[in-house]
């Protein structure tokens, strides 16, 4: 199993750690995954984490490209967590179909402009 520390992303180890003590058991939402790293955080302790990206982050983990950047590297990363379902698309497009209050913990972390956040709230 790949550990959460061998993937290269933005959360801090300290980040990591903190976000696992609020996920303990829990069933997780996690908006935009980029490699993998944060999923695998909360995967090592939760009870289940749906993750929703589109898997197009360019290199800087923020542009996006009109092809698929990091499905394959994410995929290769999670794949041996079965507590892990992943959706591909954007936020908008897939959790309309989720019931309401289906999670006990929401990691927005997918597109960081100030109009996305707010709509991931929403919608989250």
């Amino acid at each position: 199993m790949t550990h959460w520390k061998e993937i290269a992303g933005w959360f801090l180890p300290e980040e990591c750690e903190l976000l696992q003590k609020f996920a303990v058991n829990k069933d997780c939402l996690e908006i935009g995954a980029y490699k993998g790293r944060s999923t695998i955080c909360l995967a090592e302790v939760a009870h289940t984490v749906l993750v929703v990206d589109t898997f197009k982050a360019e290199k800087d983990g923020r542009s996006q490209s009109n092809d698929y950047t990091t499905l394959i590297e994410y995929t290769r990363n999670t794949k041996s967590y079965q507590n892990i379902l992943t959706c591909i698309g954007k936020s908008s497009e897939i959790l309309c179909y989720i019931k309401p209050q289906s999670f006990d913990l929401i990691l927005i972390d997918g597109d960081h402009s100030k109009i996305a956040v707010r709509d991931d709230i929403k919608i989250s």
